[in-house]
């Protein structure tokens, strides 16, 4: 099973997946962490028409879309998507980057903010793969994204009284560890903890509404567009027919 989550391949992201099977799919869930309002758009390979992945509005800041499958009618498993400007028309934000997504696996797709080569602030598309079987019924799996800034310094994140990632780098950060790892909690070890991994003060502290034996994935990101206090934006994979 896939323990990385993104890999860096000439200008595409890859997640390692292929299929003989005649349609492909990946279920997948999309998160504005870039804009005030925010159009996710994937292309369907089949026919190259593009798709919203929010179609009735665009995205609010720190809004995700439901859990959408894609499907292919042919085995591709590259899926290309980009994101442009919800209050201005075809105004792109985030040129098409493209995901090799698993066949009949469940990923979320983030817009957040990076840099680029000159070390500008940039928006960018990345992507995570919801590990969520064998979570135990006492227990709910979170795994942690460092999207507060590219120029944050690494934090350190306390679940409870257990330190659950040391030295997170920024996602964009290719050297760091961009990503915490899947992390397996009680039901009842709730208190989330943001520190800069040099200090002891907190720059967030959040309470967790976890859903027993589901995944959850926590992204650290600015509280708003223009507010940069640290804040947390939680997407839960649940059935659809949970509540």
């Amino acid at each position: 099973m896939k323990e990385s989550i993104i890999a860096l391949l000439t200008t595409s992201f890859i997640l390692t997946g292929c299929t003989s099977d005649e349609t492909y799919e990946s279920d997948v869930t999309a998160i504005n962490l870039v804009n005030n309002e925010l159009n996710i758009i994937w292309f369907d390979k089949n026919n190259d028409e593009e798709v919203s992945l929010s179609p009735d509005s665009a995205l609010e800041y720190g809004q995700s879309t439901v859990e959408q499958t894609l499907y292919q009618d042919e085995s591709y498993s590259t899926y290309s998507f980009e994101a442009t400007d919800g209050q201005i028309a075809d105004e792109t934000i985030i040129k098409k980057t493209s995901f090799s997504l698993s066949h009949d696996e469940e990923y979320i797709v983030y817009a957040y903010l990076g840099h680029n080569e000159e070390s500008q602030r940039e928006p960018k598309l990345g992507a995570v793969f919801v590990k969520d079987e064998d979570i135990a019924d006492n227990q709910y799996r979170v795994i942690i994204m460092h999207t507060f800034s590219s120029y944050t310094d690494p934090i350190n994140v306390y679940i409870g009284d257990d330190i659950v990632a040391k030295g997170l780098e920024h996602v964009d950060n290719e050297d760091g560890f961009n990503f915490s790892g899947y992390i397996d909690l009680n039901i009842d070890n709730t208190q989330l903890i943001v520190t800069k991994a040099d200090s002891l003060t907190p720059i967030l502290e959040y309470t967790i509404e976890p859903v027993a034996g589901e995944f959850h994935t926590i992204f650290i990101a600015p509280e708003t567009t223009d507010n940069y206090n640290a804040a947390a934006f939680v997407i839960v994979d649940q059935d659809e027919d949970e509540d």
